[in-house]
């Protein structure tokens, strides 16, 4: 994500949720926030948790699912 400008001290913060005993959640997931609105070019203008979330959901889905996407061998 560094070559895009995602790099450390860039314009997102990312979060790794573990699952707690008593969490609703069973699956490791990845939460992003925005920081900095300007440093981040939109394609379209709309609500940033919208962004925020479609980034959390393909950087978990590239955890939660490597093997099915192809980037995987390992069982």
């Amino acid at each position: 994500m560094r070559y895009f400008g995602f790099g450390r001290g860039g314009p997102l913060d990312v979060y790794v949720k573990i699952p707690d005993l008593g969490d609703k959640a069973s699956q490791i997931q990845i939460d992003v926030i925005i920081t900095n609105n300007d440093a981040v070019i939109l394609p379209w203008t709309s609500a940033d948790e919208t962004y925020e979330d479609a980034i959390s959901w393909m950087l978990t889905a590239l955890v939660m699912y490597p093997m099915d996407l192809g980037l995987s061998s390992n069982l």
